[in-house]
């Protein structure tokens, strides 16, 4: 019943069926790692569509969803990497957009 009422579509291109689809997913390029100081660094994927919109989104328009579908792709890409990790680190906002949104969306 819920789901009649409330279909869940693409947080992506607004498809009907779930709330990140397989287009979107497969169009995710994924980012190589690299090294800083004798410390690999890992982003998950690059900065491009449709990364960047879902991203920009949560950030810019408090789409609070996207952040459960980001975890997600981060968990599903990189589990084995998040299990050896030391630490992970967040991108951090400025001290005027978290007072602004009330929040830090990183974390």
């Amino acid at each position: 019943m819920l789901n009649f009422l409330f279909p869940k579509t693409c947080i992506s291109c607004h498809e009907e069926g779930s709330h990140f689809c397989l287009s979107c997913k497969s169009k995710l390029t994924k980012q190589e790692g690299f090294v800083i100081e004798e410390t690999e660094v890992l982003s998950c994927f690059t900065f491009s569509y449709p990364a960047d919109k879902i991203i920009k989104d949560l950030k810019y328009n408090e789409a609070h969803l996207n952040a459960k579908v980001i975890a997600d792709l981060i968990y599903q890409n990189h589990k084995e990497e998040l299990e050896k990790a030391d630490f992970l680190i967040p991108v951090p906002v400025s001290i005027v957009s978290r007072f602004k949104k009330n929040y830090n969306p990183p974390s």
